[in-house]
């Protein structure tokens, strides 16, 4: 999937300026260090780091970080970009290292089971500082899961049309199908991935059980208030 949409990615979901001013806020201070975990083409990383922040971008997909890489590289600037699995954090990082984790865009409900969850949100406890922010985007799957079916907001600009729907296949797995539909060539692509519906309680529980609180849960980032029907939690927490 990723390889095909990698060059579009940015069109499809182009860098917002409260996402920006999202991270920024949850920093203290100007040297605070700062890892996005899923940061597919990195244009927050980019953009972090042309403003001075020492950033590192984490992505599984190799194509993603190539891009990023290249991106950066022509854009002149230095930032960090590794081509790693979530789940092997400690291997990447030594403890202690960062001020601000941050996992956005429902990367999390990649991951097969609560047990590996519970093993990400233990790495991402151990790379933090003392009081170090760690801050989560996931679906509100509880929603979902209500239903037989979900569709997320078509997204249709000038280059592509990018269609989301959920629903349970025959195993009882949620399914998440995506369609993309390039417009200058006219191609259309569809994909199929398994997503484990983390329940927000259960996120919240896992959190609490590693050492987190302080808990502030959101719908978007322009600080709304989380509420039972919104599509999407953002959990921020920190480190004890």
């Amino acid at each position: 999937m990723y390889k095909v949409i990698s060059k579009y990615y940015n069109k499809i979901f182009p860098l917002k300026r409260e996402k920006i001013d999202f991270v920024i806020n949850l920093m203290k201070t100007k040297n605070d260090k700062i890892l996005d975990i899923g940061c597919a083409t990195g244009e927050l990383i980019i953009h972090l780091s042309k403003l001075g922040y020492y950033t590192v971008g984490l992505d599984i997909d190799e194509e993603m970080i190539s891009y990023a890489r290249k991106r950066a590289n022509t854009l002149g600037v230095e930032a960090s970009f590794i081509n790693g699995d979530m789940l092997r954090l400690n291997e990447y990082f030594q403890m202690n290292k960062f001020d601000v984790a941050i996992c956005w865009g429902n990367t999390i409900a990649h991951l097969n089971d609560l047990n590996e969850i519970k093993k990400f949100i233990s790495g991402c406890y151990n790379i933090l500082n003392p009081e170090g922010c760690l801050s989560l985007q996931v679906i509100n799957f509880s929603k979902i899961i209500k239903k037989d079916s979900f569709s997320l907001p078509e997204i249709n600009n000038d280059y592509v049309i990018f269609k989301r729907n959920y629903y349970f296949n025959s195993e009882k797995k949620l399914n998440f199908h995506t369609e993309v539909t390039i417009k200058e060539t006219g191609e259309v692509f569809g994909f199929d991935t398994i997503h484990f519906p983390i329940l927000k309680d259960e996120l919240l529980g896992i959190l609490k059980d590693e050492g987190f609180n302080s808990f502030k849960l959101y719908s978007d980032f322009n600080y709304k208030l989380f509420e039972e029907d919104d599509t999407s939690v953002i959990v921020n927490c920190f480190k004890m």
